[in-house]
């Protein structure tokens, strides 16, 4: 009989690329049967092996998401009956303190510095964060101290969470690292023949700072920029309008939104890597995080990376030699630095295959793998 692996969310299916294309592909190759409950009212089908079922309820607004819509899917988990339940939005506590109290096993992804990001990123009065911070604070640590184990791709959300009180065994950090593709090679011919082009993929946000990097770039005009991605949120109706209407933007060629499957592309016509973020508006964040994958995507890809200067990243750069760290609010730094990668080309080069090395070496979901169903079947035993 197979073990029920299950994923769920109150919000509509959303690819989570760490869960469906490692953590749930992990489970499959090792005998477990692999399901994930959405909030919508669409057939079941299958993507990459996991059976995605629809809770039947569609939440119109965040009130709704948040009240209505865990108890049609917390209906839905008893009729699964898993094993073990999974989820990464806090909004799902209650339901695993409910699916605890009838003796499931849970785990919880903080992905997220809540209640720290909600804090420093509302723009609600100063009283009323206060006050959201504080009732949200005691929910996340009551019900946190209940479930089996919490997995974060953050040193930092693994240390506060310790301070709370929480006990230490059962958070475990997680990077959220790529597979490696055992056959991928760059040569140095090739690399030394690409135009010099600088790739940004994945999710654009006013803390990436895009304006000071271009700023950066308008020293090179010979270097070509290519930005892949989507703006977040709220970010399309402030940060898009003001980062497209700067004249420097319009040397950019944006491809706004792509398919898992386009990246290799992208990534085959590029140079230089920019993974840039700017943490000082996370006010939790002193160490850097292992869950942003475009980091680690991009060295795989023996890519060069201009990174954050951060403690975590620090050590990754110091022990390969696989990037420049910069201040992603210095637009002087950035600029050395894409000096510094394009008159020495050949160095650039070597740098991304240091990078890939510590990919294979460290960072690679196929090591992390191990230690991942390691820890789920624990709680089997």
């Amino acid at each position: 009989m197979s073990k029920k692996y299950c994923y769920f969310s109150s919000m509509k299916k959303n690819v989570q690329e760490i869960i469906q294309y490692r953590q749930a592909k992990s489970l499959i190759d090792n005998g477990f049967k692999v399901i994930n409950v959405v909030s919508d009212n669409k057939s079941t089908e299958f993507e990459n092996g996991v059976e995605i079922i629809s809770s039947g309820f569609v939440a119109k607004n965040y009130i709704q998401r948040l009240i209505l819509a865990p108890w049609k899917l917390y209906k839905k988990l008893k009729e699964i009956d898993a094993d073990i339940y999974h989820t990464v939005h806090i909004d799902q506590l209650l339901l695993c303190l409910l699916l605890k109290l009838r003796g499931k096993k849970v785990i919880v992804e903080i992905q997220e510095s809540h209640p720290y990001t909600y804090y420093y990123k509302s723009t609600n009065p100063e009283w009323i964060k206060k006050i959201v911070f504080s009732i949200l604070k005691f929910y996340m640590k009551a019900t946190l101290k209940k479930v089996d184990y919490i997995l974060t791709p953050s040193q930092d959300i693994h240390d506060y969470l310790v301070d709370w009180g929480l006990d230490e065994t059962k958070i475990n950090v997680f990077g959220n690292f790529p597979i490696i593709n055992q056959e991928y090679k760059l040569t140095k011919e090739e690399y030394m023949n690409r135009d010099n082009r600088i790739l940004y993929f994945g999710l654009i946000y006013s803390y990436s700072r895009q304006e000071i990097f271009l700023k950066a770039l308008s020293n090179f005009p010979d270097v070509k920029y290519l930005v892949a991605g989507k703006f977040m949120g709220n970010e399309r109706y402030s940060y898009k309008p003001f980062l497209t209407n700067l004249a420097e933007w319009q040397k950019v060629e944006f491809i706004e939104g792509f398919s898992h499957s386009e990246l290799k592309d992208f990534i085959n016509r590029s140079t230089i890597s920019n993974v840039l973020r700017d943490f000082s508006v996370f006010k939790t964040t002193k160490q850097g995080s292992l869950g942003i994958i475009k980091i680690f995507e991009s060295m795989e890809a023996a890519l060069p990376i201009i990174c954050t200067d951060l403690p975590l990243y620090r050590n990754i750069i110091n022990k390969y030699k696989c990037g420049i760290l910069v201040d992603p609010l210095n637009p002087e730094q950035i600029k050395d630095a894409i000096e510094y990668l394009i008159t020495h080309k050949e160095e650039a080069w070597e740098m991304g295959q240091r990078g890939r090395q510590a990919v294979i070496e460290e960072y690679s979901w196929d090591a992390l793998s191990v230690k991942y169903i390691k820890l789920v079947n624990s709680l089997l035993n």
